[in-house]
Formats: C-alpha cells, sequence, structure tokens
C-alpha cells in the first residue's frame, strides 16, 4: 500500500518551497489557518479596547473580512471571514499591528448581504 499526505499537506509544502529563495532543503513551514478559538478571556478590558481600536482597520481592510467586534463576555476580539485565505489575511492584519494572535477568535462565517439584493 502505498502512503500519501493529504492534497492540503502538500499544497503547503509547495508553496513553503516557492516563497523560499535560500536553501531548498529547509522549506520555509506554512501553516494554515485553521478557525479556532485562541483566545483565553486573559486580558483585561482597557487593554482588550485598545487592540479592537487599533485592530479594526487593518482588520476590515481584508479582502473577506466580515466584521470585528469586542466580544465583552468571551474576553476577546471576534473576527468573521468568509474563507481560510482571508483568514490566514486577517492573522496576518493582527501581527502588522502588533496586536497578540490569542486575543481573537476567527471564524468562518457568511459574508453581510443588504436586504432586497
Amino acid at each position: 500500500m502505498r502512503a500519501t499526505l493529504p492534497v492540503t499537506v502538500l499544497f503547503a509544502i509547495t508553496i513553503a518551497g516557492c516563497g523560499n529563495t535560500g536553501d531548498l532543503t529547509t522549506p520555509t513551514p506554512v501553516i494554515p489557518f485553521e478557525p479556532t478559538q485562541l483566545c483565553h478571556g486573559t486580558y483585561a478590558a482597557a487593554q482588550l479596547e485598545t487592540w479592537f481600536q487599533t485592530a479594526t482597520p487593518a482588520v476590515l481592510g481584508v479582502r473577506g473580512a466580515v466584521f470585528i467586534d469586542h466580544d465583552e463576555v468571551a474576553q476577546c476580539l471576534r473576527i468573521g471571514v468568509v474563507d481560510r485565505p482571508a483568514g490566514q489575511a486577517a492573522e496576518q492584519a493582527l501581527a502588522a499591528v502588533a496586536v497578540p494572535r490569542d486575543v481573537a477568535i476567527i471564524e468562518l462565517t457568511e459574508p453581510v448581504q443588504l436586504a432586497g439584493q
């Protein structure tokens, strides 16, 4: 029986190898976005509000981002995206504005539809 790798693993390995222009024997690992709850509600409300204000323009600038919310009950930022590439881009947007990844719950959601459309 022949061993096979899942297509997503092969895709990630291929992409990682393409992005590395140095030593091709050690590709840069690519961790595909998976919607997970990394936030454990351990940050103070004032700090979360600061991160929310900082992250909002960055996250909403991501193609496929649907919303960002300061979830006071969970003590996390909640971000909705339409697909996995948008989730990865949202993670990168958080990093670009120095907001820790474990502050946010990034979840897949439906795009917003205006009434009558």
